[in-house]
């Protein structure tokens, strides 16, 4: 058999090869990996951009209830005004019905005028009462909707916060991985670099003359005869 010959320079080369076609191999990793990270961050930013719509609208919405709890006060503050004012009437209304009373038949007319005045202010009271209970519990759920709206402005804050370092880790994350994949790339030119240099050498390199190959003395004496 034909021995097969090796030349050192030639294994080098196609170690070289190989070794490039791996480090290529890594580089087209990194760059998914940096593409897969970068559509992260796409999707986390909009999910940010959402999240601060939320939290836009529900600071708006406290805004507003808080607004209406103070005008709510307000007029609670008014109903007590009327309230104190009906009353007023009322006692004001019974003494002339007194003194009309007193006056016998003279004071006969001003006595239905004053009993008249007496009724309006009973149902001035009664609406007042009837307009505070409802005025009441437009308050209490008011305060409630306000309160809630500043527990669910504090949560939303808090994934607003969250989703930013996230943000701010992958992005991170996806400029240190285009880095890897360039510092690869130069890598692999520099190994192709050297797998063309010891191409180019591998020709030199090989043997110019045939090697000789002496014949055996026996092969000698045989030739002879």
């Amino acid at each position: 058999m034909e021995e097969e010959s090796h030349n050192p320079i030639e294994l080098l080369r196609q170690k070289a090869e190989d070794v490039g076609l791996s480090v290529r191999m890594v580089s087209g990793m990194m760059t998914g990996v940096s593409d897969s990270l970068g559509h992260v961050v796409g999707e986390l930013t909009g999910f940010e951009r959402a999240i601060e719509k939320v939290h836009h609208s529900s600071k708006t919405l406290g805004s507003e209830m808080g607004s209406l709890v103070a005008l709510a006060r307000k007029v609670d503050g008014v109903l007590q005004l009327i309230e104190h004012i009906a009353m007023q009437t009322r006692v004001l209304s019974l003494n002339a019905t007194l003194e009309a009373a007193r006056a016998g038949e003279a004071g006969r007319g001003f006595k239905v005028v004053a009993s008249s005045v007496k009724e309006l202010a009973k149902q001035t009271n009664e609406a007042t009462g009837e307009i505070r209970t409802a005025l009441s519990g437009i308050l209490v759920a008011a305060e409630h909707a306000t309160g809630q709206g500043v527990e669910l402005n504090g949560s939303i804050e808090a994934v607003r916060s969250v989703t930013r370092g996230m943000v701010d880790q992958l992005q991170e994350q996806s400029q240190v991985a285009v880095a890897a994949a360039k510092y690869v790339d130069e890598a692999a030119s520099g190994v192709d670099s050297i797998a063309e240099a010891l191409s180019r050498a591998a020709p030199s390199q090989l043997p110019s003359q045939p090697l000789e190959v002496q014949s055996s003395p026996e092969e000698g004496e045989t030739s002879c005869h």
